[in-house]
């Protein structure tokens, strides 16, 4: 059984978080937000692209399917942290 952190996991650890939280926050990009944060759809969309999906048809079909898995990952792994 593998160990150690997903290389994706890896990848978004680089991230500066806090840029992307200050740029959300300065044009209200979590504005009537329900359920769907700014910060999943950026990684469902990062994740659709590093795994080389065609078409936007493609990836908004993967981000719709794994948009659970995806949240359960990141938040066994601390990145969602509120």
């Amino acid at each position: 059984m593998h160990a150690g952190k997903l290389v994706f996991a890896q990848l978004t650890s680089h991230l500066p978080l806090s840029t992307f939280r200050r740029c959300v926050t300065a044009y209200g990009g979590e504005h009537k937000v329900k359920s769907f944060s700014c910060l999943e759809q950026f990684l469902c969309l990062a994740f659709t692209q590093l795994t080389y999906r065609e078409s936007l048809r493609t990836q908004s079909q993967n981000t719709l399917f794994t948009t659970e898995r995806i949240r359960w990952t990141f938040a066994v792994l601390g990145c969602l942290s509120s």
